[in-house]
């Protein structure tokens, strides 16, 4: 179904146009159903269409008869009340209809107005003109609708027929009106059955097949809808109908219910439905609702037994949060269904009454449900429940890691964002009505979806008289003062979320407190405190539990090369403290973690995830808790080597989700002054990852706040990090000085004490110095042989010292591999450079593997420049992609990204224009890829100003190679000729300037080209 064009709206008001577009469309299939009930040539109506086309599908519903023949094919069009249609759109549906398919009949029903052409064409069409006719008089009618008309004039010969068999049914009612005389149609159909309906009844009837059209067309194999069907539906025994409206014969329900939800879940509650729907026959289904306190597992519970109490004959409600409370609650519900008949006996007899129960349960004809509600020992309620019966169980429970054997357990978690906006908007005063939704969308994020948040933040607010102006400055505030504020707790809750959370931890911090020596003791408690420091969502868990039982000294130590720290399986201490932990639903299990290689045992991905109100009350409960600042140094440890070994490995999508632990790690670390080695190695790491994201400014933030820490003269333990520290400012400032906030003198400082540190601990720890100096080293390189960067001419002598270092150091896997690949960057332009040896040397480093993840790109760019080179391009491409596939999993190739579209784009717009190549149309190819890749637009800003226009240059040849010659132009004049720089790249052609020439010249031969062809046109 399709709608007519409407002034701009925004897209909450575009999303509520569509569902009443859909409620009238369905409304309107509905009221044909009705209609034709007692029409004896129809078979059924199919929801959404019947035949498929190659084109787009425009047809709503059809009405087909007994031999599968379409009797009527209708669209329907909904419009804002008093919007016009006029005859051209009205026409246009037409058409796509009559050449959809073939029917005896087309209708087009809508609640526009008809404009007055349209009136005309709806009068035409019921004329009964011939196929000529009826061409000449809607070509009057189109006359001024140029598009329509060649529609017209393409119409065949059985087309018009089928288009003098069409209508339009112009009903300006709206929904409301429809539904109103729906329910009297359907009243009439129904009493004239001897089925009365009341009002009410009338209209749950009406919502009830409107939602079974909905169904329908959602299943294109229920779309067709049988009138013997449909008259089922419509003609429900008036005694179920009455039950469904709670007039009688409603289930008994005993025990204390809770108040019933006023904000849905349909996806849970529809999985808990789902299930206990399949039941049949003598057994009993089971379902158990976990979850953390507050999150609306009772709550959930009391929607289902709401929603299909009908369904029942009795619903039990037991308190079942131990065995006395289970008993206690069983025989007040007992005593309320059946009165005198107890037996004498049964009182403080658990077997007695559980044997009672079981006898009336099975007595009853129908279904039975029992809720057991917030069970502390899932376990032993098998005792108590039925196995036999024509019934349904719901259990509720805090413990998610129960044996539930062969009951249906459903993780109960937080809020979707609209959830917890209806439920938010449902508890605040009137006061809040007309909030600021900024101040609103602030007060539900911190909520965290977490129901018993929400209710207590705004009883918070209700009970306080908070005004919403500026709430959004304090709303953290706010929450830690809401949720531990017991004059907020709304109606049933017995404890704030605070005393709910302190009550779960409390078991551990006694027993770790009682055994403070005990590993098994201290490891459900340690390893929880430890995820408070990170991400709330997939959690590694073996490198929080790595960081407890591995020496952290050791694993600082270990190259990344190595890979990750694990505790191998089984791990029995690491699956029992998980389970201990689950059984309060302080954790859940998450997606697992992308395997590192050889590593892709469950054991070894598993994840969890902790709220951020439970991390956040961690935090704040930290002198309760194990030692915060050992705990840092000793998961900062692991974090570390689990990032860098998943970077030097290539494992991007390990890297991306560590990153984002890593970075909330570093935020506690930094505010709790963490000053040890492994968390400052850690924190320069860090500074590493954003500079190689383009998050320049943040890495020299984090890099200058190493050295502030240690200052000029670190003492022996944190001397290697401040070098690296150092060195990375320095090689920041080479390479991006327009990214970089440091002087020339700055610059000249720390290269001279890096040198300093170098020449000292070359003989006794040469594999580190080489590590350290080998990136300096390059910067340093490639800051000479760029004339136009002004801190070359600072680097002269201490580039001499810094050569002589390098040759008197060894070569380690990185260094070796790395002089390599520099070799062949610097030499690639030579006249005698060997690009097939240097084609073999980046698949042979590629293949080796010892480069290290981080520089891998610098090897694929290298091996697609050379390979540009070689005219191979078929292989080219292959590298291109390979490139682009690591690149977008990375997110940590800014430069190299940056650098593969500069000098890819050059070639290949070099070879094109000089034409003295072959495989021009491979190189526009090539070069048309790479500037179309989607990573172009993020890393472009990321670029140096000149690097920018250069690679605008490149888009605007690639726009005048697929023909845009006007958007190439535009682009081109953003470019003076000076933005370009020096020519530097002595490479075929030319370099930057001449290929700025190149492209002004091949414009103007597009441009004369095109006046030459208009001039001899119009000659």
């Amino acid at each position: 179904m399709s709608n007519a064009p409407q002034p701009p709206r925004s897209s909450l008001d575009g999303g509520r146009i569509a569902a009443r577009g859909f409620q009238y469309q369905y409304l309107r299939t509905l009221e044909v159903l009705v209609e034709r009930i007692d029409d004896h040539r129809v078979s059924s109506i199919r929801v959404e269409g019947g035949w498929k086309s190659t084109g787009r599908e425009c047809v709503d519903f059809d009405v087909v008869d007994h031999a599968g023949g379409c009797i009527l094919a209708v669209q329907v069009k909904s419009s804002t009340p008093g919007a016009t249609m006029r005859a051209p759109d009205a026409f246009g549906i037409l058409c796509e209809l009559v050449r959809q398919q073939e029917s005896e009949a087309y209708e087009l029903m809508t609640n526009a107005v008809p404009a007055a052409n349209a009136r005309e064409l709806a009068e035409t069409l019921e004329a009964g003109l011939t196929p000529a006719e009826l061409r000449g008089a809607l070509e009057d009618i189109l006359a001024n609708a140029e598009s329509r008309l060649t529609v017209l004039r393409g119409l065949k010969n059985d087309e018009l027929i089928r288009l003098g068999r069409a209508r339009l049914n112009f009903d300006q009612r709206q929904s409301e009106e429809i539904r109103e005389d729906l329910r009297e149609k359907l009243r009439w159909l129904r009493n004239r059955h001897r089925e009365g309906l009341g009002d009410r009844s009338a209209g749950l009837l009406t919502g009830y097949l409107v939602s079974e059209v909905l169904r329908r067309a959602a299943d294109g194999q229920s779309a067709r809808w049988l009138i013997t069907e449909f008259q089922e539906d419509l003609l429900v025994p008036g005694e179920d109908l009455a039950r469904l409206c709670m007039g009688r014969d409603w289930g008994i329900i005993a025990g204390a219910v809770p108040a019933i939800p006023d904000v849905d879940r349909p996806h849970l509650q529809a999985e808990v439905h789902r299930y206990l729907a399949a039941s049949a026959g003598e057994s009993v289904q089971r379902v158990a609702l976990v979850g953390p306190s507050g999150i609306g597992k009772s709550s959930l519970a009391a929607a289902y037994i709401a929603d299909q109490a009908d369904r029942y004959d009795l619903v039990l409600w037991l308190d079942a949060e131990s065995d006395g409370s289970l008993s206690a609650s069983l025989y007040s519900v007992l005593e309320a269904i059946s009165g005198a008949s107890l037996p004498p006996n049964i009182d403080g007899n658990p077997l007695v009454l559980r044997d009672f129960l079981t006898a009336q349960l099975s007595s009853l004809a129908g279904r039975w449900a029992m809720v057991c509600d917030n069970a502390e020992d899932p376990g032993s309620l098998s005792t108590w429940l039925p196995s036999v019966g024509r019934g349904d169980v719901i259990i509720t429970s805090l413990n998610a890691a129960a044996n539930y054997g062969r009951t249906r357990v459903i993780e109960v978690g937080t809020l979707s964002e609209a959830e917890g906006e209806q439920l938010l908007r449902n508890r605040l005063p009137e006061s809040w009505r007309n909030a600021d939704p900024e101040d609103l969308r602030a007060l539900r994020e911190i909520s965290e979806g977490w129901p018993l948040a929400i209710e207590l933040i705004a009883g918070y607010i209700a009970t306080c008289g908070i005004d919403p102006a500026g709430v959004s400055e304090y709303v953290v505030a706010l929450r830690r003062r809401a949720l531990d504020d017991h004059g907020a707790l709304p109606s049933g809750y017995p404890r704030t979320l605070t005393a709910a959370i302190n009550m779960c931890l409390d078991p551990f911090i006694r027993r770790w407190q009682q055994d403070p020596d005990s590993p098994n003791a201290a490891l459900p408690i340690a390893m929880l405190t430890a995820t408070a420091y990170l991400g709330s969502r997939r959690i590694p868990t073996q490198m929080v539990a790595a960081s407890f039982f591995h020496d952290y000294e050791h694993t600082s130590r270990v190259p990344p090369g190595e890979g990750a720290s694990y505790i191998d399986a089984p791990a029995f201490a690491l699956g029992e403290t998980i389970r201990e932990l689950r059984r309060f639903s302080l954790v859940a299990f998450d997606e697992p973690f992308p395997p590192e290689q050889g590593r892709d045992a469950a054991v070894y991905v598993q994840t969890m995830q902790v709220n951020s109100i439970v991390q956040d009350l961690l935090r704040a409960e930290a002198e309760r808790l194990p030692d915060p600042y050992a705990l840092l140094m000793l998961l900062a440890t692991h974090a570390n080597r689990w990032l860098m070994a998943a970077a030097h490995r290539s494992e991007w999508q390990r890297v991306r989700l560590l990153l984002s632990h890593a970075r909330t790690l570093f935020n506690h670390v930094v505010a709790t002054q963490v000053i040890e080695p492994v968390t400052l190695q850690f924190v320069t790491n860090i500074g590493l990852m954003e500079s190689r994201k383009g998050n320049f400014e943040a890495a020299e933030a984090i890099w200058r706040n190493v050295i502030e820490i240690l200052g000029d003269d670190p003492d022996l333990n944190h001397q290697t990090i401040w070098a690296h520290a150092l060195g990375n400012l320095a090689e920041l400032r080479l390479t991006r000085p327009d990214r970089s906030t440091a002087t020339d003198r700055e610059l000249t400082r720390w290269l001279e004490m890096v040198l300093l540190f170098a020449q000292a601990q070359a003989i006794t720890a040469p594999e580190v110095i080489a590590q350290v100096v080998a990136p300096v080293i390059g910067a340093m390189r490639i800051n000479i042989a760029d004339k136009e960067i002004d801190a070359s001419r600072l680097l002269g002598p201490l580039m001499v010292a810094y050569e002589d270092l390098a040759l008197r150091l060894p070569d380690v896997p990185v260094t070796r591999a790395g002089k390599r690949i520099r070799a062949l960057d610097s030499s690639f332009s030579n006249s005698d450079f060997d690009a097939e040896e240097g084609i073999r040397t980046c698949r042979e480093v590629l293949e080796g593997g010892d480069f290290g993840g981080l520089n891998e790109l610098t090897v694929r760019r290298l091996l697609i420049e050379l390979l540009i080179k070689q005219e191979h391009w078929a292989a080219a491409r292959l590298e291109l992609v390979a490139f682009k596939e690591t690149a977008e999993t990375s997110t940590l190739h800014v430069e190299e990204s940056i650098r593969l579209l500069l000098n890819v784009g050059h070639q290949c717009a070099m070879r094109l224009f000089t034409g003295i190549f072959k495989h021009r149309a491979e190189a526009a190819a090539l070069l048309h890829e790479a500037m179309t890749w989607s990573v172009t637009e993020l890393v472009i800003p990321q670029a140096n100003p000149r690097e920018q226009h250069r690679l605008r240059l490149v888009g605007a040849i690639s726009l005048l190679l697929q023909g845009h010659s006007a958007a190439a132009e535009q682009l081109l004049m953003e470019i003076e000729l000076d933005d370009l720089g020096i020519d530097e790249l002595p490479s075929i052609g030319g370099g930057w300037r001449t290929m700025w020439r190149y492209t002004r010249l091949e414009l103007y031969r597009h441009a004369w080209n095109a006046h030459a062809y208009e001039g001899g046109a119009a000659m």
